[in-house]
């Protein structure tokens, strides 16, 4: 069983800044205020949490849940093999969409579930053995994901 924070965006919000006078504002708001039960259900209603900073929260919550909503996506890199795992010879079936990093860096759009062009990860990577797990950790877009790049 996965740990609940596995299906889980986490999503931050700027600190202080000196140099902006509402987010000055928003941390001269030191009152203790109830946590709101509308956006944190199922906490106990004795939860307290800084004023300024449950009313910036408020104030984005809807806005950056539809960004999210609206941004999440495959984003697949060349010959990666993860991508088409588990396989469909086993009965699986991966989400809809993806955006496929080609080997020249271009980028394009692959409609549908385990889109068999070319250009898209199934069709590209045949089966595990002719993929590169290095592509696994990019680059996308010009980062490299993982420890052996840190």
């Amino acid at each position: 069983m996965s740990p609940p924070w596995a299906a889980s965006v986490i999503v931050g919000h700027q600190g202080t800044d000196p140099t902006e006078f509402l987010s000055l504002l928003n941390d001269a708001d030191v009152f203790q205020d109830q946590l709101d039960q509308t956006y944190f259900t199922g906490l106990s209603s004795s939860y307290y949490v800084h004023g300024g900073f449950q009313d910036t929260f408020k104030r984005t919550a809807s806005p950056v849940l539809t960004a999210v909503k609206k941004s999440i996506t495959r984003i697949n890199n060349d010959s990666d093999p993860i991508p088409i795992v588990p396989g469909r010879g086993l009965g699986f079936a991966h989400p809809d969409g993806e955006i496929h990093i080609n080997d020249d860096l271009s980028w394009n759009a692959c409609s549908g579930q385990d889109n068999t062009d070319e250009s898209c990860s199934t069709g590209h990577v045949d089966n595990i053995f002719i993929g590169n797990i290095i592509d696994h950790l990019g680059s996308y877009n010009g980062v490299w994901i993982g420890s052996i790049y840190c």
